[in-house]
């Protein structure tokens, strides 16, 4: 039989609560069954009418197949954008990618970031530096093959749009870390969605946002 992996429990249990006055989310079932380990769980619809009645732009967040969550924006700041837990745990996005994250098991923390949006055309390669906690690991060179694909459809809050798909690949030389990441944005720029592998020992992370 297979062990469960603590990572994921855990971070499963920290975003399991949500804030009382927050509309009601599905919370994460420790003891849920094989098929749900196996198979995950289907996302929490985000309707209009939940949109509208949310008071405060917010993320749907999903780590690797666990239960989804909501994440509240607490702040921005020179174009970053904090998003927060109840349990005050941070996952910090910029153009919709994931650059810096608090209280997770294992942080990261992009510091020196060359990425964006207004340099991206076709087919672009970004040079960045990048921390790690638990393990530690400083100043690695953090190495993406970026792509853009214009008129990328996508379904947002229950209609058909068309945007445009960025794909990175990233590669850590130091520790011989690949992986392939993809975000979706409106015609106009706006951060869609963002499905990003940010650390070897975290799940995938996918980010749905709702910005008001």
């Amino acid at each position: 039989m297979n062990k469960k992996n603590p990572s994921s429990i855990l971070i499963a249990s920290l975003f399991a609560i949500s804030c009382t006055s927050l509309p009601p989310v599905a919370y994460v079932d420790i003891s849920s069954s094989l098929y749900r380990q196996a198979f995950g769980y289907k996302p929490t619809e985000i309707s209009k009418d939940y949109y509208n009645e949310f008071e405060y732009s917010f993320a749907r967040a999903q780590f690797g197949k666990s239960k989804d969550v909501i994440l509240v924006l607490a702040y921005i700041n020179d174009g970053v954008f904090e998003w927060v837990s109840s349990e005050n745990i941070s996952v910090f996005t910029k153009n919709g990618r994931i650059v810096k994250t608090k209280g997770l098991p294992h942080d990261i923390d992009i510091i020196k970031q060359r990425w964006s949006l207004d340099d991206i055309n076709n087919e672009n390669i970004f040079f960045e530096r990048l921390n790690f906690s638990f393990p530690s690991l400083y100043l690695a060179t953090y190495k993406s093959n970026v792509l853009r694909r214009d008129n990328y459809p996508y379904t947002y809050l229950e209609q058909d749009e068309v945007g445009f798909q960025i794909t990175e690949n990233a590669s850590i030389k130091e520790i011989g870390w690949k992986v392939e990441n993809e975000y979706i944005y409106s015609i106009t720029g706006d951060p869609v969605s963002t499905s990003q592998k940010i650390h070897p020992n975290l799940p995938r992370i996918q980010l749905d946002f709702y910005i008001k």
